[in-house]
């Protein structure tokens, strides 16, 4: 179906109208968005999605300013939101993956002949790969370990954040089980 004429000067018209809202308000709503949000490309797409939201209601709104002032604040909300889900995501996947249960990391000593003396052994281990461990990453893991603070509580207390308790746990984590590879590895040599 073609269209007439009056349309499609109409279409033209919209059209111009648009170019020239974009060119007059993109460099001080693209200085609104980057004020609140520092990764350049996801400014740009938050300011992609603005304009691209106004070409569909462009002819239905009254103030040009107010939509694409709170429509940008709302984008900017909903990428704060994704980001604070994806972290949290992550953190629970990591706190999953970097899951420190003594059970997973120490031998089953159950069927062993000497199983008192191996266990002194093993602890003894433990202790001493403690001992070369960071004083931060030692601290976070026998405090989430041994004496049951949350992550949060250890946060707390370190004056640190969440996620730098968790790497502090998982790096303590990674050295413990590495050096209680070792071991276990000498004893079935």
């Amino acid at each position: 179906m073609d269209m007439l004429p009056v349309e499609i000067e109409m279409v033209e018209k919209r059209r111009i109208k648009l170019a020239s809202v974009f060119g007059e308000k993109k460099d001080q709503l693209f200085g609104f968005i980057k004020k609140r949000v520092r990764d350049i490309e996801e400014a740009e797409d938050i300011l992609q999605d603005v304009f691209y939201k106004l070409v569909d209601v462009y002819d239905t709104i009254e103030s040009v300013d107010s939509w694409i002032y709170a429509v940008a604040r709302n984008k900017i909300t909903d990428h704060y939101r994704k980001r604070k889900t994806e972290s949290e995501n992550k953190t629970k996947q990591d706190q999953e993956e970097d899951s420190s249960d003594l059970a997973q990391i120490l031998p089953d000593i159950s069927t062993m002949p000497d199983k008192l003396y191996l266990h002194e052994v093993i602890w003894e281990t433990l202790n001493e790969a403690l001992e070369e461990l960071p004083v931060d990453q030692k601290e976070a893991f026998i405090l989430y370990e041994f004496e049951n603070y949350s992550v949060k509580e250890i946060a707390a207390q370190q004056e640190v954040s969440v996620n730098t308790v968790l790497s502090r746990k998982r790096y303590a984590v990674q050295y413990l089980r590495a050096k209680l590879k070792e071991f276990y590895n000498e004893l079935n040599d």
